[in-house]
């Protein structure tokens, strides 16, 4: 208690108060003259002394010129953060491996994770002592209650990102997830993918259905576009005279709101148009488009992804072809590029992969023997 004593004479140190009817819980306090206005922290603690050994900290890095927000990094060792507040800051400020902010999605969908699983069973343990036992009892009670595979693994990678961040923040030496034992991923039946014969009879079924359809199933069906930036698409994203197309957005559900926003990896594409797939566009643009999107449902809005969904469900079904989807439909053009011998780069570009390691797992089965070649697919 005498450094303790010597620093509050020193320094002016603030005050700790364990909160009534809240055993553990204490409130931290730091005065005007260290922080420059009066703050205040709520922390777990065993007892007087334990709470004190924070505060000093605390108020350490404050008076080093550290933000007293950013402090809980260096206060860890006292056991001032939980899983509760890393899952805070990590979230707060989560990356890509690409090191681009998160999506609105993306973030949302780790928020549920966390709020529903982690914060509950996790959240008040200090990560120092958080161990791969405590991990695995998580991964267990899920499974217990009836939870995939892929969501318990989709759990793991939140934990497991987030304490890769505590390691670069210097809060743990180590990643205990790494030793945890989530459970297997069972490989999925392969699902058919369609012949160039059955896309045909494919795409001859979506122009009997009218020209707005047979153009959205051929976009598909010859670049591998995804279906939310095929919704986005715009007739100023077009250029008939020298045969591309920009594709930079998307359109996806959002709580029942259509949003328009940055393309899955955020970048910008520019997509060869084939000759046949330029005069299809040319007899289906309008006389004065200006900046409308391609495709417009009858209220005037945009496509969205479920009705490209229904509209390939729909063409499988009519011409008697095991399940398809928009998301095969990239599979299909992405082997077929394969097939003419189309390089590995090339490939990832065309369909947008955030980098060719994504195509080439993919695609590993046909990357053995391949030439260059002009990448234009028709049908």
């Amino acid at each position: 208690m005498r450094t303790i004593q010597k620093r509050r004479n020193e320094y002016g140190i603030g005050s700790a108060a364990e909160v009534p009817g809240r055993p553990g819980v204490w409130d931290l306090r730091l005065p005007r003259r260290v922080a420059g206005k009066q703050i205040k922290r709520r922390v777990r603690a065993d007892d007087y002394a334990h709470a004190m050994r924070q505060l000093v900290i605390w108020e350490r890095d404050v008076l080093d010129g550290r933000d007293p927000a950013q402090a809980l990094v260096r206060s860890v060792g006292a056991g001032l953060v939980t899983v509760d507040r890393l899952l805070d800051r990590y979230l707060a400020a989560a990356q890509d491996r690409h090191g681009r902010p998160w999506t609105h999605e993306t973030r949302r969908k780790a928020d549920g994770k966390a709020r529903n699983w982690v914060r509950p069973e996790l959240g008040d343990k200090a990560v120092v002592d958080l161990t791969a036992s405590h991990l695995d009892t998580l991964y267990d009670k899920m499974r217990t209650e009836g939870k995939s595979t892929g969501t318990i693994r989709q759990v793991h990678a939140l934990i497991h990102s987030s304490l890769d961040q505590a390691m670069r923040w210097d809060m743990v030496d180590t990643n205990v997830a790494d030793k945890a034992t989530p459970p297997m991923v069972v490989p999925k039946r392969t699902r058919h993918m369609p012949s160039t014969d059955e896309v045909r009879r494919m795409v001859d079924a979506a122009d009997a259905i009218g020209q707005a359809e047979g153009m959205a199933f051929y976009l598909l069906a010859t670049t591998g576009i995804r279906s939310g930036a095929l919704c986005a698409l715009r007739w100023s994203d077009v250029d008939l005279e020298v045969g591309t197309v920009c594709v930079e957005r998307s359109i996806n559900l959002q709580n029942g709101k259509r949003i328009e926003k940055a393309q899955k990896t955020r970048k910008v594409q520019l997509l060869g148009l084939t000759p046949i797939c330029i005069e299809r566009l040319r007899a289906y643009r309008p006389p004065d488009p200006g900046d409308a999107f391609l495709f417009i449902r009858r209220d005037g809005g945009s496509w969205e992804g479920n009705q490209v969904l229904r509209l390939v469900g729909r063409l499988a079904d009519d011409c008697g072809i095991p399940h398809v989807t928009p998301h095969q439909l990239r599979h299909y053009v992405g082997s077929r590029l394969f097939e003419q011998g189309v390089d590995l780069p090339s490939v990832s570009a065309i369909l947008g992969h955030s980098d060719p390691s994504v195509t080439a797992r993919v695609y590993a089965h046909q990357l053995a023997d391949q030439k260059v070649v002009v990448a234009l697919l028709d049908i």
